[in-house]
């Protein structure tokens, strides 16, 4: 959730004297400064906002920078934060432990200024170059996986249409929660449908029309996480992604019985396997209710298997959704990212489209072409995300 901001250095020391000629420093580079007094202050910094740079003292009250140190390298979205420390001390024993935690250098007090702005220079272009070539990684990465995401949406499209709701509310519900690695979501989101190839048309279809499906066809279609994960880990990048699809479905009531095959206890499994189920119950509650009311009351009658974060995320979900604002659009019109409020006829009167389908790409050129061939009745109505319109 928390992006690095890159005109931020965050000074962490107890002295003023230094805080301020570290201040000076940092705007002489063309940097903002970010102030703490000791290690449970910037901690707390820290906690709301990444800057790309912090310059630490190690020996302060209530909190030291050794301590601080453990702390950030200990943190998954701080780990990679760059962190020289400044000390009087010159005591070899704590240099080298800084160093083995992870720090990127190491400046001695009295401060040398030449000494200090070119290593704070130094540590700066490298984080820059860093970020730079994470953000083109992880911009191509995400770029390949949505066209194979296409791919498979028009291959299996009455599946794969459920994949872009999952994946909408899986987010929403991630930001509420505060959950770091929303690209990870959006990943697993993305795939948490692919085991699903290997399930007969014959069973896709009954999902689709909401049939009871037989004990052979409901234990088959279950199976489609842990065989989606194992399509998945032999992707490279991919192996954190498969284990948060293959327990997508997991369910606290069955690893209770000793009976059950889905004995993984909760605490091993993937934060982010518990917001994607949250979000395909979300998807499927959403697919039987038609306004607010209904879709709490079913939210409701579900609650024993869900935590009480989750519950209060879906329900914050659900009111951002629905009070999303309704226009009445052309097809020309419609654009990726919206909903469709309503379903949606051909002029012959067949219904191509159910209400709460969200168009993607690949979703928006198959019904330009429906539209070409058959016509489809006009104008449409769709919620529109405010940052469409």
């Amino acid at each position: 959730m928390y992006k690095v901001n890159e005109s931020e250095v965050l000074i962490v020391d107890d002295s003023e004297d230094n805080r301020l000629i570290l201040e000076a420093l940092t705007r002489d580079l063309n940097y903002q400064s970010i102030m703490a007094i000791n290690g449970k202050e910037a901690q707390e910094i820290l906690k709301k906002q990444i800057p790309i740079l912090l310059l630490l003292d190690i020996n302060m009250p209530e909190m030291d920078g050794i301590e601080l140190l453990k702390w950030i390298k200990s943190e998954e979205r701080l780990k990679d934060l760059p962190v020289l420390m400044v000390s009087a001390s010159d005591d070899s024993e704590n240099i080298i432990q800084c160093l083995q935690l992870g720090a990127e250098d190491f400046i001695p007090k009295p401060f040398e200024p030449e000494i200090l702005e070119a290593r704070m220079n130094n540590a700066l272009v490298r984080q820059k170059a860093k970020l730079t070539e994470k953000e083109l990684l992880e911009k191509t990465f995400v770029g390949s996986v949505k066209v194979l995401s296409n791919l498979l949406t028009l291959l299996v499209p009455k599946i794969f249409g459920r994949v872009t709701r999952i994946q909408r509310y899986a987010k929403a519900i991630a930001n509420l929660l505060e959950y770091d690695n929303t690209w990870e979501i959006e990943l697993a989101s993305l795939f948490s449908m692919v085991g699903t190839i290997m399930v007969p048309n014959e069973t896709l279809e009954k999902i689709v029309q909401g049939k009871n499906l037989s004990p052979d066809e409901r234990l088959q279609y279950d199976s489609h996480p842990t065989f989606g994960a194992k399509l998945l880990s032999n992707v490279p990048r991919l192996e954190k992604i498969a284990e948060v699809v293959k327990y997508q479905n997991w369910n606290p009531d069955l690893s209770k019985n000793e009976n059950s095959t889905n004995l993984t206890s909760k605490e091993s499994i993937p934060f982010g396997s518990h917001i994607l189920r949250a979000a395909i119950e979300f998807e499927s509650i959403q697919s039987r209710s038609r306004n607010p009311v209904e879709f709490i009351k079913y939210l409701h009658a579900n609650e024993k298997h869900l935590e009480p974060e989750f519950l209060s995320a879906m329900e914050k979900t659900m009111y951002m959704d629905y009070s999303k604002d309704v226009k009445s659009l052309t097809i020309e019109q419609i654009k990726e990212g919206m909903v469709f409020a309503e379903d949606v006829f051909t002029k012959s009167d067949s219904k191509i489209i159910g209400q709460w389908q969200e168009v993607s790409e690949a979703f928006s050129i198959r019904l330009k072409q429906i539209h070409s061939k058959l016509g489809v009745k006009e104008p449409i109505l769709m919620y529109v995300p405010k940052e469409t319109q």
